[in-house]
């Protein structure tokens, strides 16, 4: 009840506050009048007209085509009098009273004025709110295509060369029976950097004997990242450059391994050990345990490894190339 006496009150002022509603409810006061007649009357248009109709709200009441009075308009139009044609014989009687009169009016401004500016806080309220609401969304959806645009990066290194592969996980093996080493090397190209690939070792070699996996920065093909090859990987005097190594496996009691990569681009993988640069320039694989005994000792070696690339605990896509060929020495 109390807030339809408080709306009721808001129609009556904002009716009273505009000179053409004042005038409207000074003609309905004589007499009903049509809608056309309105419009001669007050030589508006007729858009204009409808707008302050709609605003005098309950102050008018409609009879089939005529608009009239309601009881709240013909109250609304006895304060426009008192306001505009006051008793002068009352004023005149009672000076002291216009001063009072001038301050009921003005707190009654004021009351309507701080409605007002209540109203536009909860409006600016609301604005900032959806503000809010909608930079959440962007920024969700902002979070969501960056899969995609890293896999877009990857479909134009695709297109520009036919060999790369793109997934989420890769597999390289090794077979002493088999001469080929191909599939125990491989290229991976990261989009992003701070990823960790994860990898699962399996292999018929006895528990105590390390797998020689290791990864290396770049594309040790074609000798990127580039260093002098230190003394131990000296097998062969022809041995001059490698790329760096970032990782390679020491621990023979784990089958499980989480590397993480720092930086993005190539890397060069290897079950058999690091792929180094002869002094010919000729890219082979330097077998970190070719002079080890239990490697020669078993005649059918069998090593299968699983990669997957992470960002937290979600799979990402990387691109991969295994080379056509990879001499061993």
């Amino acid at each position: 009840m109390q807030r339809k006496d408080d709306e009721l009150y808001t129609t009556m002022f904002n009716a009273l506050r505009h000179g053409v509603r004042r005038k409207i409810l000074r003609i309905l006061s004589k007499r009903k009048e049509s809608f056309t007649s309105l419009l001669n009357e007050l030589e508006i248009s007729s858009s204009h007209l409808t707008y302050h109709l709609d605003s005098l709200g309950e102050l008018i009441a409609k009879d089939e085509s005529l608009y009239g009075l309601s009881v709240f308009g013909k109250a609304a139009v006895d304060m426009m009098k008192n306001i505009e044609d006051p008793p002068k014989s009352y004023f005149q009687d009672n000076p002291g009273e216009v001063f009072k009169y001038i301050t009921i009016m003005l707190l009654t401004l004021f009351i309507i004025s701080s409605g007002l500016l209540v109203n536009l806080m909860e409006i600016q309220a609301y604005q900032e709110d959806m503000l809010e609401s909608k930079s959440a969304e962007i920024e969700l959806l902002t979070n969501e295509l960056e899969p995609l645009k890293r896999f877009h990066e990857l479909d134009v290194m695709v297109v520009s060369n036919p060999d790369l592969r793109v997934s989420s996980k890769t597999t390289l093996s090794y077979s002493s029976t088999d001469d080929d080493y191909t599939a125990s090397v491989m290229l991976i190209y990261l989009p992003e950097k701070y990823r960790v690939l994860e990898v699962e070792l399996l292999t018929n070699l006895p528990t105590d004997f390390v797998l020689p996996f290791t990864i290396q920065k770049g594309n040790a093909f074609e000798n990127e990242t580039s260093v002098l090859a230190p003394d131990e990987y000296m097998y062969n005097d022809s041995v001059k450059w490698m790329s760096k190594i970032v990782w390679t496996n020491t621990d023979a009691d784990l089958d499980e391994y989480k590397i993480m990569l720092t930086q993005g681009g190539w890397y060069t993988l290897s079950l058999s050990g690091p792929v180094v640069i002869t002094e010919s320039g000729n890219p082979v694989i330097q077998h970190f345990q070719y002079e080890n005994y239990l490697w020669n000792s078993f005649e059918n070696i069998r090593i299968w490894t699983e990669c997957r690339l992470l960002y937290g605990r979600d799979p990402v896509s990387f691109g991969y190339i295994s080379p056509d060929s990879v001499p061993i020495i």
